[in-house]
């Protein structure tokens, strides 16, 4: 009966978090966010279980029509502890890498940001931290496969190679600042804990045009967030998570489940399968299955598209894999009242 009240508490909190808030995003994304925390909230740096994660996570989206897109993510965290015992903080940092490429001009968005948090815990059961985000992006794209109006004649036949467009740069710079926020909830004794947390992204609004004549500046971006593990059983979790995120006009809302099944629970032997699916509302549905082993954690994910979008993609969207390498802190050992004392 416990279980289930603690679920149920679970699952509300998420839910309501999640009522007064909406968010397709001008920035990268992933269905399985999961794989790749940092993206949606810094504050996740030095926040899980891991003392040091490594994360990678490619998606190839659309590839049956000319509007491809190729995006890949990668990032590293680790926590920091100070040398005070039995201190109620500690720190998280890292870096992220992100590479995105998409359609005939060859479109390419290449960021590095490094990552800092504060971690403190409130008592056994709850924890927060605060991020930081520092983040440098160049974009670019190619004219070699384009084409403009000055180069067709009046019956659609192509009239020469030259153009008379121009324009004053392709390849610029900028930089940005985000900001984030988690609470994390652990039960003792059980694999039930759940994140909700808030970050907001490029609050100094850089300018991203290439055109120098005009003011484009990028939207800051909302991102609202949780993620939860409920244990149903010995050994059977319930997986949850919601993304919720609106940056301008654009708005996008991810929500999905997973049914964990824990086949080896031995210590440095552990392996569990899951399987479940991920929604994009209005765009798209994406089946999933993951698996869990050791200290590596690998999810694939296709994403079946819905939108208006369908007609050209037949309903075709994409292949979405990540990889996760967590190193965890050694497990206490129990004293052994038997065993010969050294010397």
């Amino acid at each position: 009966m416990k279980k289930i009240i603690t679920l149920r508490r679970g699952v509300l909190a998420l839910l309501c978090f999640f009522m007064f808030s909406s968010a397709d995003g001008q920035d990268i994304h992933f269905s399985q966010f999961q794989g790749s925390p940092l993206i949606i909230n810094p504050a996740f740096a030095g926040a899980t279980d891991c003392d040091h994660c490594f994360t990678g996570q490619i998606r190839n989206q659309w590839s049956n029509v000319p509007v491809d897109y190729f995006t890949f993510a990668g990032s590293y965290d680790r926590k920091f502890y100070p040398k005070k015992e039995n201190a109620k903080y500690h720190w998280g940092g890292g870096l992220q890498f992100f590479h995105d490429i998409a359609g005939d001009s060859r479109l390419t968005s290449t960021s590095l940001a490094l990552v800092g948090s504060y971690v403190r815990a409130i008592n056994k059961r709850n924890q927060l931290s605060v991020g930081l985000q520092l983040m440098g992006t160049q974009r670019a794209f190619a004219l070699e496969d384009l084409t403009f109006d000055d180069q067709w004649g009046p019956y659609k036949d192509f009239l020469n190679a030259n153009t008379t467009e121009g324009f004053a740069d392709l390849n610029i710079l900028f930089g940005d600042i985000s900001l984030g926020g988690v609470w994390r909830y652990t039960k003792p004794k059980s694999r039930t804990q759940f994140y909700i947390g808030g970050a907001a992204y490029h609050l100094n609004r850089p300018k991203k045009s290439f055109d120098e004549a005009q003011e484009v500046r990028l939207e800051p971006r909302i991102a609202l967030s949780g993620m939860g593990v409920f244990q149903l059983a010995k050994k059977v979790d319930l997986v949850g998570q919601m993304l919720s995120q609106f940056q301008g006009p654009h708005r996008e809302i991810v929500f999905g489940g997973y049914g964990r099944l824990h086949l080896n629970q031995r210590p440095t032997k552990e392996l569990a399968l899951q399987l479940g699916f991920q929604f994009r509302l209005e765009d798209e549905i994406n089946p999933a299955i993951g698996i869990l082993w050791k200290q590596w954690e690998a999810g694939f994910a296709y994403d079946v598209n819905i939108s208006n979008f369908d007609e050209a993609t037949l309903n075709n969207g994409g292949p979405e894999f990540y990889v996760k390498y967590c190193i965890k802190p050694a497990p206490e050992l129990k004293p052994c009242p038997h065993c010969p004392k050294r010397l």
